[in-house]
């Protein structure tokens, strides 16, 4: 008896030892049927690694999105200062070519129109609202070639007047012809002064307005200023009020901006 009790016990421990890492899940249906579900303990541990896989996974993109974010503001942030910079260059840019514009148009007033001879009872009044220094110090002309009209390397050519409905004035206009070697540019001041006769000068009209000593203008700094490597067509323009067929005879005169008369030649005019 003892041994069959033993014999029990010993055939009982495996089964028991063999069910003891399995889980069952049993269902009752409605009429007491009991159907069991082996591998329970399988089914959970892959769900678990699924969801513990999913959630490692979420977590990166949502890293990887964070980073991406960041990324992306910074780009932002630097993609909105660069406007702001350019808007900056812009309106210094727009302000610097008004400065310019407005500084040409005053460098233009005072070189080529305003301020020029105003016409009283045909004489010259000499008004000359702006005058130009060279270095500190006016310059007065100095004695040129003795042949003023054959200087060796400055020639003009196509000389023209015309009026100027738009401006009521009138416009002088010819080309300075540079022959010097190497083409080395020629810096300097150019008058048109137009003359009824060659008597009086009181009569003469110059441009840019300036008096007159001895028929020639005191100071070069208010001529046109010119600077030509090659060729060059020069407008000087005058808001004076003339009849221009009461010129006769027009001189060129041209001088380097050290005061020397590097030119001077005469056109006749025949105007009607």
């Amino acid at each position: 008896m003892e041994n069959l009790q033993e014999n029990k016990q010993e055939g009982k421990n495996p089964k028991k030892a063999k069910n003891a890492g399995k889980w069952t899940v049993l269902f009752i249906g409605d009429k007491g049927k009991i159907i069991p579900v082996t591998g329970f303990k399988g089914i959970t541990i892959a769900a678990a690694l699924m969801l513990l896989v999913s959630l490692s996974v979420a977590v990166y993109f949502y890293i990887f999105y964070q980073r991406e974010r960041e990324k992306n503001e910074i780009l932002r942030s630097e993609l909105s200062n660069k406007q702001e910079q350019v808007i900056a260059l812009r309106d210094k840019r727009d302000m610097i070519l008004a400065r310019l514009i407005a500084a040409e148009s005053r460098i233009a007033d005072g070189f080529n129109g305003k301020g020029f001879n105003e016409m009283s009872g045909g004489k010259a009044t000499g008004n000359v609202p702006y005058e130009f220094k060279s270095n500190g110090a006016d310059l007065a002309p100095k004695e040129g070639p003795e042949n003023p009209e054959s200087c060796g390397y400055i020639v003009i050519k196509a000389f023209g007047i015309f009026n100027n409905p738009e401006t009521g004035g009138w416009t002088a206009q010819f080309k300075l012809i540079n022959n010097r070697v190497n083409f080395q540019p020629v810096s300097g001041y150019a008058f048109v002064i137009l003359k009824p006769d060659e008597i009086d000068p009181g009569k003469w009209c110059t441009v840019p307005s300036t008096d007159l000593v001895m028929g020639k203008p005191p100071l070069i700094q208010r001529g046109y200023h010119f600077s030509v490597a090659r060729y060059k067509t020069l407008k000087l323009e005058s808001q004076a009020d003339a009849d221009l067929k009461e010129f006769v005879n027009a001189s060129v005169v041209v001088y380097a901006e050290t005061g020397e008369l590097l030119i001077e030649k005469n056109f006749a005019l025949h105007l009607s």
